[in-house]
């Protein structure tokens, strides 16, 4: 079965898919009608889907990211419930079930891209990419010493324009832009 869905800029995003972790911004367990999602503020220029979680990069350059975060791939900090059963805390409660802003080392930078993948996120500015979540070896830093990278962090490696990112669970692909000289 094929699906595409296509709207213009100026409209706001909606939601199609079998949702099993609220990565869509619903509370439902299955959804199978395209439903607006209320409220949203944003123009949403695009949008990156991963197993249980979304990104949405709107037109002021800035993500906002909701759905699962138990690989950490929401890129920001949950607060800890008040009352943890046995000081654990629960699989549910790390859940975004509506967009929210990723800030920290974001907020002044203007995203051109994002990229979801199981276990992780990325995005990409005109001249560096931003990687966060689970690090299996592929975020472009040590994995030994930065298992986890709960907020975004600058892949300093990279150092030409980039043009796309692309993330899976063990590799982050990145095109870029040459310019020839003669």
């Amino acid at each position: 079965m094929r699906v595409w869905l296509e709207w213009p800029v100026s409209v706001k995003p909606i939601n199609l898919a079998i949702d099993t972790d609220s990565s869509l911004g619903r509370s439902v367990h299955s959804q199978l009608a395209l439903l607006p999602m209320p409220d949203l503020p944003h123009t949403i220029v695009s949008i990156a889907l991963g197993q249980d979680h979304t990104l949405a990069l709107t037109s002021g350059g800035y993500i906002l990211s909701w759905g699962h975060n138990r690989f950490f791939q929401l890129g920001y900090v949950f607060d800890q419930p008040e009352n943890p059963i046995h000081g654990r805390i629960k699989d549910e409660d790390q859940v975004q079930v509506s967009p929210r802003r990723i800030v920290g080392p974001l907020k002044k930078e203007w995203v051109r891209g994002v990229a979801a993948g199981r276990m992780s996120s990325a995005c990409w500015t005109a001249e560096s990419v931003w990687t966060w979540g689970t690090n299996a070896g592929h975020l472009g830093y040590d994995k030994a010493s930065n298992p986890v990278q709960v907020v975004p962090r600058k892949v300093t490696a990279i150092t030409q324009p980039v043009i796309d990112v692309a993330i899976s669970v063990r590799l982050l692909r990145v095109s870029f832009c040459h310019v020839l000289t003669t």
